[in-house]
């Protein structure tokens, strides 16, 4: 069995867990829908300010900018980002702590193809529940007498794909630069917090990376005007640094 297949059957009843957690998360919001519909403006006087200009969105994209929202810029961005903090980071301090590590390195199979087959089956681990998850919303709308076409869903589902492989990449860098799990997971935990708190501030939102996932953002692709190619470009290429660079690392490292 090559590391890849290995990585997938080791890791995919945490995915299914993940997508369970986004498509209960979705009905949810999607069953309380027509309740928002009624209650906005109420809403609108007890939200932080921050979210406002939000819902102002929302209410011009109607009932697709209510799924961007609640199921791609809340529920996808923020269980997806733990999910993949939680693989990506034990990724190899895992194999490191528990000494599997050495029978890996003794396959014939150089570190560089070692490590890409890992990348490789995680990113798909960690897309897969937003991808599935998404599936459910057309027949779901259809329960409350809404309609959502699949192409958008689909095509947000890519974009949001690639933010949540950024922070798997700098997880499993830091999986690959610490030997216990523990201290791979503050690591990454203390940069994704950084992001987070950056958003928070107006000042310095456009600097954290999670703002890339915006209703703004996704306000293109679902009302059918065009894709984020440019911010698709950063968030790929700054996985793929992030990758080459826990590579270069991984070569060297005495194990």
């Amino acid at each position: 069995m090559t590391i890849f297949w290995k990585t997938l059957r080791e890791e995919w009843l945490k995915a299914l867990g993940c997508t369970l957690i986004l498509t209960i998360a979705t009905a949810i919001a999607i069953f309380y829908y027509p309740q928002f519909k009624e209650k906005y403006k109420l809403l609108l006087e007890v939200l932080p300010k921050f979210i406002v200009p939000v819902i102002g969105d929302v209410l011009q994209l109607g009932y697709s900018g209510y799924i961007g929202f609640q199921h791609f810029m809340k529920a996808a961005n923020a269980v997806g980002a733990i999910f993949a903090l939680l693989v990506g980071t034990s990724a190899i301090s895992r194999e490191t702590e528990s000494g599997t590590i050495h029978f890996l390195l003794s396959q014939p199979v150089s570190r560089t193809s070692m490590l890409l087959q890992k990348f490789s089956a995680l990113m798909i681990i960690v897309s897969a529940p937003i991808f599935v998850s998404a599936l459910t919303i057309v027949p779901l709308s259809r329960a409350i007498g809404e309609t959502m076409k699949l192409q958008p869903l689909m095509l947000c589902s890519v974009y949001m794909s690639l933010e949540i492989w950024l922070v798997l990449a700098y997880a499993f860098l830091f999986s690959v630069l610490f030997d216990e799990q523990i201290r791979a997971g503050a690591a990454a935990g203390a940069v994704t917090a950084v992001s987070a708190i950056l958003l928070l501030v107006e000042q310095t939102n456009t600097y954290s990376f999670f703002s890339h996932t915006s209703l703004g953002h996704l306000k293109p692709i679902l009302n059918g005007t065009g894709y984020p190619w440019i911010d698709s470009e950063w968030f790929a290429a700054g996985a793929a640094a992030i990758v080459a660079v826990a590579l270069l690392v991984f070569r060297r490292k005495d194990l």
